[in-house]
């Protein structure tokens, strides 16, 4: 038996991936064209981890560097800050402590990168990643004492549209100045 947290950087890892967002609350499905898109993104733009569990992806999380695009996180420049934009497990191996594991993980490992904070947006209602944040260390981003939300609109691979809302969280890192 063998668990362990390891950067994905070959392709025939990434696409284990996929299995992993095909479950409930995602139901993504993945065509090979944005498979490749996706895994080039974290090579060039980011980093990827997976939990392995005998050479078998559990669950992984995926951060983008810089501020994203209409993303309500003014405080630091896109130089500075790291954005989680994935993190998920398998439907089977959830509640087991996997996506704190790695959460906690891309924190120490970020942390070497010298960036200033990490965010990222969850569901408004039935999050199942706010907890894992909070527990990290993550703050829910508020303005005049009111949460900052996004209404999201998005197609599913299978044609459904989905609506949600979503909120922000962001956990300030080590002040690496000298």
């Amino acid at each position: 038996m063998s668990l362990n947290i390891k950067k994905i950087e070959i392709y025939e890892d990434f696409k284990k991936v996929v299995q992993v967002f095909k479950e409930p609350p995602f139901s993504e499905i993945l065509t090979k064209k944005d498979m490749m898109e996706e895994f080039e993104s974290y090579l060039n733009k980011g980093i990827s981890y997976g939990y392995y569990f005998n050479n078998n992806i559990l669950g992984f999380i995926g951060i983008l560097r810089g501020r994203q695009k209409g993303h309500p996180i003014n405080k630091y420049s896109s130089e500075q800050i790291l954005y989680i934009n994935g993190i998920a497990v398998l439907k089977e191996f959830r509640k087991k402590g996997i996506a704190s594991k790695l959460m906690n993980h891309t924190i120490k490992e970020i942390d070497i990168y010298k960036y200033l904070a990490i965010y990222l947006r969850t569901n408004y209602q039935g999050s199942k990643i706010k907890n894992v944040a909070l527990n990290a260390g993550f703050e829910i981003l508020k303005k005049e004492g009111k949460i900052i939300t996004e209404d999201v609109t998005f197609k599913r691979n299978n044609g459904e549209i989905a609506a949600d809302k979503r909120m922000f969280m962001i956990k300030e890192l080590k002040n690496w100045q000298i």
